[in-house]
């Protein structure tokens, strides 16, 4: 029982891992594009 839950544990944390720099990513990028914006 422990191994299952310890292997549950560890698939949510990284997807979550995944997400958060994919919307770290998306932050930049959004970023990136206000800042050419206002520089134009």
């Amino acid at each position: 029982m422990e191994l299952i839950n310890q292997k549950l544990s560890i698939s949510p944390s990284r997807l979550r891992s995944l997400a958060i720099k994919k919307n770290q990513r998306k932050l930049l990028d959004e970023t990136i594009i206000r800042i050419r914006l206002g520089m134009t």
